[in-house]
Formats: structure tokens, C-alpha cells, sequence
């Protein structure tokens, strides 16, 4: 038993010693443009239309892609649950014929769903009337 009030102590020591260091904040990266996200896609290459159109909330979801958030922080932005949002992804992966994320975000690109040179001031946070 002495062993293990031993065993205890070194534990909590060592799990005590990464707290008692200082946070050093993350600095502000804005996120790469889509071109230089995707620098070998030729972005004029015609695309298959969607199997259907895609729902307002599926284009809410597409427009968040770029910016490589994950399913969680869209989810929030949007105020949907992270389940929501893998539903309208997988929804917006059929509709487009795509597999992945970059996938998506090059055809919604192609036809005109999302733009190369969208404002980063205005992106996809803007407030829709």
C-alpha cells in the first residue's frame, strides 16, 4: 500500500508540471486563398451539375469547406449540431459526386457555388437578410 501512495504522488507531480508553465497564445494566421490552397486545380475545367440542388443549409455548410474548420466549429458558427453538419456533408458529397472535402470545394468552385476571390472580410461569418 505505501507503494502506491508513492505511485500516486509522482502522477499528480507530473501531471501538476504541465499546467504550471504559461500558455503561450496560438498567433493570428488568416487562412491560404483557395488558390494557393489548391495551386494545380485549373479552376476554368467544366464540372457535372449536382445530381439535385443543394438546400440553403448545404450551401451554408459548403461555404465554411475553405476554410478548413472542423465539423464542430461549423456546427457552432452555424448553430447546428456537429451530426447535423457530417449529414449535410454527406448530402453535399452525393449531390456533387465528390469524396472529400478539397473535392467539394474545387466543383462547388467550378459552378459558380463558391467564389476564388470572395472577401476574407466578408466571408462566410456575413449576415444574410
Amino acid at each position: 500500500m505505501a507503494g502506491e501512495g508513492t505511485d500516486r504522488s509522482a502522477v499528480q507531480e507530473s501531471a501538476a508540471t504541465p499546467t504550471s508553465r504559461p500558455a503561450v497564445p496560438a498567433p493570428s494566421v488568416e487562412p491560404p486563398s483557395l488558390v494557393e490552397s489548391f495551386p494545380n486545380v485549373d479552376w476554368n475545367e467544366a464540372a457535372d451539375e449536382p445530381l439535385h440542388p443543394l438546400t440553403t443549409r448545404e450551401l451554408d455548410v459548403l461555404r465554411y469547406l475553405p476554410t478548413r474548420l472542423s465539423n464542430i466549429d461549423i456546427g457552432a458558427r452555424l448553430r447546428i449540431s456537429q451530426n447535423t453538419v457530417k449529414t449535410h456533408l454527406k448530402d453535399i458529397y452525393r449531390k456533387l459526386r465528390v469524396s472529400s472535402r478539397n473535392e467539394a470545394v474545387v466543383v462547388a468552385v467550378r459552378l459558380g457555388l463558391l467564389h476564388l476571390a470572395e472577401d476574407r472580410s466578408t466571408g462566410p461569418d456575413r449576415t444574410h437578410n
